[in-house]
């Protein structure tokens, strides 16, 4: 399906009032890029961030105060007809001048929704094989696994250095029958990973409820009986609730969390809590600089740090308990 993608330049006094003006026209999925936060937040010394994406320090808008409001449309008469009254309602709030015009070009679904799927690819992590679900597997060992991922719009394909990390801890350290929670789960990928080597039972947990969804879609791709995965959507650091419908099902082998570092330090005295004597803590999504806070964080909740690995700048962590 085609879509017309317009784009207005204005300054960021004026965003708002634009903004309210797309709502009234029953225009809600606006993008605004405004290069004056970005500079805001990459100068603030009091941000704690452990990553920030290459694209946000080499904008080619940086130099510029220019605000850029983006938004689509149909292409049909009645869209045309609907961007001609919003530019002539912010002709009338004196927002655009008569002669300044509004950028358009026409897109397809296939342009935004699906163009990162060229970079999702079958990758091996051991015996695992992560397989985008418009792929087909191809395995190579009979004890090859292929755990099949559609992520949508939730993180989790195992190209991230954090992610095979934490395949690569699951396959060493995963034992069949072993109960496992995965914090944070996003795609699912890690409880899929996690039931394919034969746990017996997973739950899992995310803040967003995209992840939710995305992982029991993948949990059906997969064949997984669904009596074995157990999806809760909370924050388990701040939801007693759920901490406490957690711990009501007993202590674990395994606990995986693909996070940042100040959510595993946060995490490290719960988890020790909900652990089985012997159990393990696999922890990823740590940058380097961050490591020796998340080790004593570890270490004062009582584990002891069995193996900690870095590649590329990212870090994993895998602690027992007892």
């Amino acid at each position: 399906m085609e879509w017309r993608k317009v784009i207005l330049l204005t300054t960021g006094s004026n965003t708002e009032l634009i903004s309210a003006i797309l709502y009234d026209f029953g225009i809600y999925s606006i993008e605004i890029d405004d290069p004056n936060e970005r500079r805001v937040f990459l100068s603030d010394p009091s941000a704690n961030w452990d990553y920030v994406d290459d694209l946000l320090t080499t904008h080619p808008s940086d130099t510029s105060n220019d605000v850029l409001v983006t938004f689509y449309l149909g292409t049909d008469i009645d869209s045309q007809n609907l961007l001609e009254l919003f530019k002539a309602e912010l002709i009338n709030q004196s927002l655009v001048s008569e002669s300044q015009a509004l950028t358009s070009e026409m897109v397809t679904d296939q342009s935004w929704l699906h163009e990162w799927k060229k970079y999702f690819h079958p990758i091996r992590i051991g015996r695992v094989i992560i397989v985008p679900a418009w792929d087909e597997p191809i395995l190579e060992n009979i004890s090859d696994i292929a755990c099949i991922i559609d992520p949508g719009s939730a993180f989790g394909t195992g190209q991230h250095i954090t992610t095979s990390l934490c395949i690569e801890a699951l396959q060493d350290r995963l034992s069949p029958e072993d109960l496992v929670i995965d914090i944070g789960c996003g795609s699912g990928i890690l409880s899929i990973t996690s039931l394919l080597l034969e746990a017996k039972n997973v739950i899992s947990t995310d803040i967003e409820l995209y992840a939710i969804e995305a992982t029991k879609k993948n949990a059906k791709i997969n064949s997984i009986n669904l009596d074995s995965l157990h999806v809760f959507a909370g924050n388990i650091l701040t939801s007693t609730a759920l901490l406490e419908t957690i711990i009501k099902r007993g202590n674990y082998n395994i606990i995986v969390a693909n996070i940042v570092a100040d959510v595993l330090i946060d995490l490290a005295p719960i988890v020790s809590n909900m652990l089985m004597d012997n159990g393990c803590f696999i922890a990823s999504g740590i940058i380097t600089e961050r490591l020796e806070a998340v080790l004593s964080s570890f270490t004062n909740a009582g584990f002891t740090i069995l193996e900690s690995k870095t590649v590329e700048g990212w870090c994993s962590v895998v602690a027992a308990h007892g």
